[in-house]
C-alpha cells in the first residue's frame, strides 16, 4: 500500500511539473490567444522554475511578441516578488 502511495504522488509530481513546463513553454513562443487559453485554464501566471524564474521573465526574454508580456502583466502576476534569482523581467 505504500509503494502505491509512492506511486500515486510522483505520478501526480510529474504530471503538475509538466503541465507548468508547458505553460513556461507556451508563454517563450506562443501567441496571446495561446497563453490566453492556458490562463483561462488555470494556468498559474506567479508560477517558477526550479532557478526562480517567473513566466513573466521566460514571456519578457524570449517572446518577439509584447502583447503576451501585457497578458501576463493585467493577469496580475507578482512580478515584484521574492525569487531566488537577481534577475528581473524589467
Amino acid at each position: 500500500m505504500k509503494q502505491l502511495l509512492v506511486m500515486v504522488f510522483i505520478l501526480v509530481s510529474a504530471a503538475a511539473t509538466s503541465a507548468q513546463q508547458t505553460f513556461f513553454d507556451l508563454v517563450s513562443d506562443g501567441t496571446t490567444r495561446q497563453v490566453q487559453a492556458a490562463i483561462t485554464k488555470g494556468a498559474d501566471v506567479n508560477a517558477q522554475d526550479h532557478d526562480g524564474e517567473s513566466v513573466l521573465m521566460y514571456a519578457a526574454g524570449n517572446n518577439s511578441n509584447p502583447e503576451v508580456v501585457t497578458l501576463l502583466l493585467r493577469s496580475a502576476p507578482a512580478f515584484n516578488s521574492r525569487v531566488t534569482t537577481t534577475a528581473r523581467p524589467f
